[in-house]
């Protein structure tokens, strides 16, 4: 079955990111045109712009954007994390921080100077955290709800409270401080590549538990 997401223009689009919420039946998908000068994120990776965030709407069964006309940026990871066992969030990592949203419409509203933003997000980035870069690449919450985070300068850990960074020159043994995906496992231990793999500079797979590094 095929679906369009951008309605009846016959552009093609590039859907580098889909994600299945374990949270009721959405599926959300960051799309960009394909051809004509719109590529999305850094180059080497998929291009160089945005694009836009699209829900599927199991009862209509189309797409639908929460922020309609808003160009969000690269978004290369989605996440939703549970709150209290009675709502939801989803947090996108993107290349200008993390954006951390709630589900359904999002309202976009613009600055003085006509620049838009949407109301209801809520951005971590460089300037306001202590994460070491605003290009985050992989998103994923261990068993207490806490964060591991992929960036282009090393790996960062959110507890709720602090942020943690580790990078070649505070772990022995990391090769490459582009982290391009993490997984976490029980405990504080955490699974993670390192190196672009759209350059074949990837440097393997590394298992890290707070302390000990181990490169495969």
């Amino acid at each position: 079955t095929s679906v369009d997401i951008t309605g009846s223009t016959g552009n093609s689009v590039d859907v580098p990111t889909i994600y299945a919420s374990p949270y009721g039946e959405e599926v959300l998908a960051f799309v960009s045109p394909l051809n004509g000068g719109a590529g999305t994120g850094p180059a080497g990776v998929y291009g160089v712009t945005g694009g836009s965030l699209y829900v599927y709407n199991k009862t209509l069964k189309n797409w639908v954007e929460p922020a309609e006309g808003f160009v969000w940026p690269h978004i290369y990871d989605i996440k939703a994390k549970g709150i209290l066992g009675s709502t939801y969030e989803y947090y996108l990592a993107t290349s200008r921080g993390i954006y951390i949203i709630p589900p359904g419409t999002l309202k976009v509203s613009s600055f003085v100077g006509g620049q838009p933003y949407v109301d209801q997000a809520n951005i971590w980035n460089s300037q306001n955290t202590a994460l070491p870069s605003d290009t985050i690449y992989s998103l994923d919450f261990d068993e207490n709800g806490h964060l591991w985070i992929g960036t282009d300068s090393g790996l960062s850990y959110w507890d709720g409270s602090k942020f943690y960074v580790w990078d070649s020159s505070s772990l022995p043994g990391l090769l490459s401080n582009q982290i391009y995906q993490v997984q976490s496992r029980p405990n504080g231990h955490v699974f993670f590549s390192a190196g672009n793999p759209q350059r074949g500079e990837g440097t393997g797979l590394y298992y890290f538990n707070g302390n000990t590094l181990i490169n495969y």
